[in-house]
């Protein structure tokens, strides 16, 4: 680098997963199993080149922890973690002296909670956090930029620093050559060689004071080696002694491209979009970065981005190039005056190549393929609008820009047979929704081997069938918007199929096994009409109203199928609800009882309403499959002739959802000994199974669980015990424990005593609805949630247990209503009633004594000693008094080990 100039705790949360909580483990789930250390390259440290977001050109020297905790937020508020950007790296000025020991210690005025609160709020959002350090004495910011203290450099104390950032769980160091003394290569290797001891999991980027780039790939087995002077948000730096624009780099790339690969990746410096002028200029750069590839690292403020800077910086098809696991480098084809061809080889036999125009005015561009050593017939798929065209010879675009790129990627022609026809599943149909920010599959057959290709408004994908006529094609996202698009499948020219109204939106799967997915005519309207309340005590205007919103379009499949499925062989179409869907068509909510809002989950319909006052722009699809009274094994892949997973979900295999809303029912206690921990692991697996089917690992899935407190609750105790049970450890265990929620419900009853699901499902849904859209907004460890305990520590004769983060902020006590006439969600009073039956403590963990507890701010005082505390495990009594926080939401069941210290 040069002169630096500014340009712009895992069981616990396995335990406490309560109340509407996500739990999010301590470190990302991509590195939890992983064993290999920074310096091993080609393995599974940066097999593709890294993306996050840097500090410095944002912040310069000005860096501080709110704006780590903004770029945080902002990298999962604007879906840029959905893209690929995960790391969030702290350049230099950071550092604070070093301690008495010579440990290396932060700024306490810019970052008065420590590096490891950092780490630990990043990597609950999912993401990573990387950290900036020098060879030498001094940083670049101590030498050039005069930032005290000084001598923050690791020289001399290469494993002491290695060693505290492990341990503070950083994932990512830049190293910068500055006032650094010695053999570079040596230096270099002795940070190597300390983070390999760490047995940490650290991708390690060098910097090597822009000497060579061969040269500095000589300095070190690092993942990530500088090959330029620092980029500057210009087009041409020649004339520059410290910085290079972005053409000049480019031209600097070829001598690089035999040393790049997977885990050692030519690094051409951090992103410059949402810095530039010119946005041809931002074009090139960012699909230039993307073809060499280098790492791709955001350098802008990120809260200044425009949504044209989002799309540039997320565009699917230019990542897909970037990460592309063969890994190879691209290759300068042709260089002239005025224009500049680059090709590269894909993973998958692809050929994407990129035209430079680097003259002063536009100009029509020819490419000639044979030139390139491509022959024969290809599909080319125009990697800024996803469009698709027949080519066998020359690629050409029409008056691109000064300073633009054009960019194909060219796949071989296959197929050759003309389809003559094409059917689609049963569900797509007119006014189904599919998920915005994910490609849309689409799968059907034609004809075998037949060349297919689906147009989705401007996005189109082509594929060829397999020998059994069957397809699925992955057409790249569509902005979410109420208006429809026009879905269209084709096969070389031919129109296949049609369906006019397709819309973007958030598509969630309402699932279960449970009667909360009752629908009004079923359950609420009929009972009462037949008189069939037992206590008379739920009349018609207790009901909220249905929901009416011609945005939110509903696709229900069959309600109970217990005498419909007569197979086990696993489907491609959806059993439809006879009745309902007979026409296979999806409808919108159109408030009516006796319409289709009527026959719809009620807790769905509140859940959708909430995700549409979010985001009243983005239409919302439900696909109810949720079957009451069911086992959660028959929602299982499995053999049997009643299997739910082998009707109801496989015909979705291979579609994106949003999200997953599962509704709690039956469990499996015969003959189980502890049947909570049974219905857990069973759970987990469906959760795990669920994401592979939709092939998405982080999707967001939300658990809710019917589960009236004691006094609602005539018998039944030990079910409720068993459902509190499941609560304490609930969605803990898929391998992947991000973006899970659970909803408490035990405070929205608004029914009769033996009456389960009479009222309170608006609230319910609508807390539901909530959590589910701050996970698909990226919220993350911010979503919608009461209290979580944290962790539980001996303090003398008593027990502090702390809440993570805000849902600790503003713990009362409040007694729950079950107000029938009550429809605006207020579902407890706040009371001035002691905690004296709600928390338990043991030292074996089997044998428990109920203690007294206190409120003291954010944490609850537990007047007693143990090795374990439990909260609200068993069925209240008559009276129960509860732990809320500032939202208004409760704190569910949850069981800690007590730590002896704070430290522990």
């Amino acid at each position: 680098m040069t002169k630096k100039k500014t340009l712009g705790a895992a069981l616990a949360c396995c335990l406490m997963l309560t109340a509407g909580l996500v739990c999010v483990p301590a470190s990302a789930a991509k590195t939890d199993t992983q064993k290999q250390t920074a310096t091993d390259t080609g393995t599974d440290i940066a097999k593709t080149p890294p993306m996050g977001w840097n500090s410095w050109n944002a912040y310069g020297c000005n860096v501080s922890e709110d704006k780590i905790t903004d770029a945080i937020s902002d990298l999962g508020g604007k879906r840029l973690d959905k893209a690929g950007y995960d790391y969030v790296v702290i350049d230099d000025c950071w550092q604070g002296a070093r301690d008495s020991a010579g440990r290396q210690a932060s700024n306490p005025s810019r970052f008065p909670h420590g590096v490891k609160y950092l780490a630990d709020k990043a990597h609950a959002d999912g993401l990573k956090l990387g950290i900036y350090g020098t060879p030498g004495t001094k940083t670049c910011a101590n030498q050039y930029n005069g930032y005290k203290p000084g001598n923050a450099g690791s020289q001399g104390h290469e494993r002491q620093d290695a060693d505290t950032w492990a341990s503070q769980g950083i994932d990512y160091l830049k190293y910068d050559w500055c006032a650094a003394s010695g053999t570079p290569s040596v230096r270099y290797d002795t940070m190597r060689d300390a983070l390999t001891a760490t047995s940490r999991p650290i991708v390690y980027s060098i910097n090597a004071d822009n000497q060579t780039g061969v040269e500095t790939e000589k300095l070190g087995d690092a993942n990530m080696w500088r090959d330029t002077k620092d980029l500057k948000p210009i087009w041409d730096g020649t004339k520059d002694p410290w910085f290079v624009g972005v053409i000049d780099s480019l031209n600097k790339q070829p001598q690089f491209i035999s040393k790049t690969g997977p885990g050692s990746w030519a690094d051409a410096d951090m992103l410059q979009v949402g810095n530039m002028k010119s946005q041809q200029e931002e074009r090139t750069h960012f699909a230039m970065w993307s073809m060499l590839p280098s790492p791709l690292m955001l350098g802008t403020d990120l809260s200044n981005l425009t949504q044209e800077d989002i799309e540039l910086v997320t565009n699917p098809r230019l990542v897909a190039v970037n990460q592309d696991t063969l890994g190879k480098g691209a290759t300068q084809a042709s260089k002239a005056d005025d224009m500049q061809v680059w090709t590269r080889p894909m993973a998958n036999g692809d050929t994407v190549v990129a035209v430079i125009n680097t003259s002063a005015k536009s100009m029509d561009v020819a490419v000639n393929l044979t030139k390139l050593g491509l022959k024969g017939s290809y599909t080319a798929t125009d990697l800024w609008t996803g469009g698709t065209a027949q080519t066998s010879g020359t690629i050409t675009a029409k008056a691109l820009a000064s300073h633009d790129t054009a960019i194909w990627r060219l796949s071989a022609a296959t197929g050759g047979v003309q389809a003559s026809k094409a059917t689609l599943r049963n569900y797509y149909a007119n006014d189904m929704v599919f998920q915005h920010d994910k490609s849309f599959a689409v799968m059907g057959t034609t004809n075998p081997n037949a060349s297919i290709t689906v147009t989705v408004g401007s996005q189109s994908a082509t594929t060829t069938a397999r020998s059994d006529g069957s397809f699925r094609a992955l057409v790249p996202s569509s902005p979410a918007r109420l208006e429809p698009y026009k879905l269209t499948v084709s096969s070389k020219g031919r129109t296949l199929k049609t369906i006019d109204r397709v819309y973007s939106g958030n598509l969630i799967m309402d699932d279960g096994q449970s009667n909360m997915k009752h629908e009004w005519a079923e359950y609420y309207r009929d009972l009462i009409k037949k008189g069939k309340t037992s206590d008379g005590n739920l009349t018609w205007d207790m009901l909220p109203k249905l929901v009416k919103d011609s945005n939110v379009h509903l696709l229900k499949t069959q309600d109970d199928p217990w005498d419909r499925i007569g197979s086990s062989t696993p489907r491609t179409n959806v059993v439809w609800d006879d009745g309902w869907n007979g026409s296979n068509g999806w409808y919108a909510l159109d408030g009516e009882e006796n319409g289709r809002s009527g026959d719809f989950s009620y807790l769905a319909q509140y859940a959708a309403s909430q995700m549409r006052s979010r985001h009243p722009d983005i239409p919302v699809g439900i696909v109810q499959t949720c079957v009451k009274g069911s086992k959660i094994t028959r929602h299982l892949p499995g053999n049997g002739s009643d299997n739910l997973y082998n009707q109801q979900i496989t015909p979705f295999k291979g579609f994106h959802f949003g999200a997953v809303i599962w509704l709690q029912g039956e469990g499996e206690y015969s003959g189980q000994s502890d049947p909570a921990a049974y219905y857990n692991r069973q759970l987990s697996k469906l959760i795990d199974i669920y994401r592979d089917t939709f092939d998405d690992p982080d999707m967001p899935f939300v658990w809710a669980t019917i589960n009236r407190d004691g006094s609602q609750q005539k018998g039944g105790m030990p079910y409720l015990e068993t459902i509190r049970g499941q609560m304490r450890t609930a969605v803990s265990g898929p391998k992947n424990t991000h973006n899970l929620a659970v909803s408490v419900t035990m405070d929205t009853d608004r029914g009769t005593n033996d009456r389960v699901h009479c009222g309170g499902k608006e609230i319910i849904g609508a807390r539901v609805g909530r959590q589910v859209q701050d996970l698909l907004d990226g919220k993350g460890d911010d979503a919608e949630s009461g209290p979580v305990a944290s962790k539980a520590v001996k303090d003398g004769s008593d027990i502090i247990v702390s809440f993570k983060a805000q849902t600790g902020q503003g713990l009362k006590t409040m007694k729950p209503n079950h107000a029938k006439t009550d429809s605006n969600g207020h579902t407890a009073t706040a009371t001035s009633d002691p905690l004296d039956s709600e928390f338990q403590v043991s030292d074996d963990g089997s044998k428990w004594m109920t203690v007294p507890a206190s409120i003291d701010g954010a944490t609850v005082v537990v007047h007693g000693t143990g090795k374990y505390v439990r909260y609200m495990t068993k069925p209240d009594g008559t009276d129960p008094v509860w732990v809320y926080n500032a939202r208004n939401l409760p704190a569910g069941p949850f069981a800690l080990e007590v730590a002896a210290s704070a430290a522990d």
